[in-house]
This record gives structure tokens, sequence and C-alpha cells, in this order.
């Protein structure tokens, strides 16, 4: 500022830094493939005084793996935290998330689907006389790749060889995990085949014997 025959004043100012945005859970998780992730992904955004700011928009996307969010654009809360949940993709592998403040900052949430695994619990390598059912169900179990039983899954059942009949060509694992089908034999004497697969390909048999 200048007055005519006065030495000129000179004003400063400064402006703040962008928003920040910080990780307060969430991260590296691990979860089964289409299953939603225990934790939400949280954030805090604040200024550059570490005050938390309300109604700030904050965008969710994922980078990597695939999957899908529940919200994409979340808006700060009181707290100045906002969040959605992560549900994994199909495929098994590392997954990631960023969420982004406009004119601010990034960070990015890691995390790991595990493939779920089928394994063989009992009913294996029985006989039956032809045309009879086998005395125990064929039982399977189903559990990711941290060995968590996983409830709610598809277990498809099939007879590759030997005929027969199944008591049901789908099951779904209940809380433990389990899945379950019945097995009569054919009328043909020998050996039979029945495999048990996931959504996923993973798949076991399981032999019977039928006698004459």
């Amino acid at each position: 500022a200048t007055v005519a025959g006065l030495a000129p004043l000179t004003f400063s100012t400064s402006i703040g830094a962008a928003n920040v945005v910080t990780i307060v859970s969430g991260n590296s998780q691990t979860g089964a493939p289409g299953a939603a992730f225990a934790a939400p992904y949280t954030v805090r955004v604040a200024n550059a005084a570490g005050t938390a700011l309300v109604g700030v928009p904050v965008t969710f996307a994922i980078t990597s793996g695939g999957g899908t969010l529940s919200a994409t654009a979340v808006t700060t809360g009181a707290n100045g935290q906002a969040a959605t949940t992560y549900t994994a993709g199909a495929t098994a592998g590392p997954s990631t998330v960023t969420a982004t403040v406009a004119g601010g900052s990034t960070v990015t949430f890691n995390a790991t689907t595990n493939a779920n695994v089928v394994t063989i619990v009992s009913g294996n390598n029985q006989t039956a006389a032809i045309n009879a059912a086998i005395a125990n169900p064929l039982t399977v179990r189903v559990a990711d790749g941290t060995g968590t039983v996983v409830a709610g899954a598809s277990v498809t059942w099939t007879i590759v060889s030997g005929g027969g009949t199944l008591g049901t060509p789908n099951a779904t694992t209940s809380a433990a995990g389990l899945a379950t089908t019945t097995y009569t034999n054919g009328g043909t004497a020998g050996a039979a085949v029945v495999r048990a697969t996931l959504t996923n390909g993973s798949t076991v048999t399981f032999a019977v014997t039928a006698t004459p």
C-alpha cells in the first residue's frame, strides 16, 4: 500500500496446507472371495493444524483386485471421518482401494482375498450293494486361505463315473463350513467317482464301490 510522500507498506499472508486424509481403521484385512470385509475402510480428514473437518467429500476407488464398494463418495461426519465397506471380488489375490480428498491427499488400503478350498471330511471309500445307498453321506468342508470355515458357499456335486444317483446335486455350506449329499449305487457292480466342486474351481473326489 502506498501513499504519496510516504514509504510503502507490504502485507503478507500464507495459505494453509491442503487437507490431509489418514487411515483410521480397516487396512490390511484378509477375506474370502465375494465376501464383505469385517471392518469398514475408515479415514479421517483434518486441516494442517490437525483439526477434524466436517462435510468434506472423500472419494473411494478400487485401484486393483476387483470387488465392490458400498459407497464411492462419502462426506466426513462430525468426527471428520468417512467410511465405506469393501466386498472382495471372485479372484484370490491382493487388492487396493484409495481414499482421496479433493485438492488434498490420498491414502491406500491394502487387502488380501484368499481362495476358498474344499476338503473331504467323511464318506470317502465306502462300499455298498448295487442299487443300495451308502451308509454315510459324502461330506466336505469349505475354508478360506486362513483356514477359517466359510458358511454359505455353494458346492456342486456330480457323478463322474459309475452311475448311481445323488441325494442333491447342489448344497450350501452350514455355519460349520460343511456340505453333504447322499449317494445310491447304480445297477452295475464296480467303482464310482463323485466330485464336489466350488464356484472357484476347487474340487475333491469321492470313491465308492458297488458290490453284486
